[in-house]
């Protein structure tokens, strides 16, 4: 399948979010290149290893043709990555923000928020905002409803 998303952080680390079958079932990687160019290529652990667990299917078996995660890297926190997964059941509304660190390798992700509907389409998020404002400011479709969902960062710092 073609990416889902791709980012740069400020350290100059480039992030790919990749769905693929490469072992009989569709599964999410994360690609990233460190600063001195190697190339890694991770699976995201299943929702049942993410620390806490999801409660949404996000990382177990995302469909082929299902709505497209997101890559961010706030600004703010140079060492932190955050994936924004929407959960790939059929009808499922949901969505999950993972978080993982550079410090671990980009190993560590854990579940950091989550809804369990409110979001029908691909999530979209606003990249003025978390540079302007530290703000995390999701644009969510639901049906013929849209909603905004601005979440503070500040917590994220270890």
């Amino acid at each position: 399948m073609n990416q889902e998303a791709q980012t740069v952080d400020s350290a100059g680390r480039v992030h790919v979010l990749n769905r693929e079958n490469t072992t009989g079932y569709e599964q999410w990687y994360h690609y990233w290149r460190s600063t001195d160019t190697f190339w890694t290529r991770l699976a995201f652990p299943p929702p049942s290893e993410l620390n806490p667990p999801s409660i949404n299917n996000i990382t177990g078996t995302p469909t082929v043709i299902g709505k497209r995660g997101k890559l961010v890297a706030p600004p703010e926190y140079p060492d932190i990555l955050l994936a924004i997964l929407p959960d790939n059941d059929a009808n499922s509304t949901g969505l999950s923000i993972l978080a993982s660190t550079a410090q671990a390798h980009f190993r560590d992700w854990s579940v950091v928020w989550e809804a369990t509907e409110g979001c029908a389409f691909e999530p979209l998020f606003d990249r003025y905002r978390l540079v302007e404002d530290g703000l995390l400011s999701l644009y969510l479709v639901n049906g013929t409803n849209v909603e905004i969902a601005d979440l503070d960062l500040s917590g994220l710092a270890h």
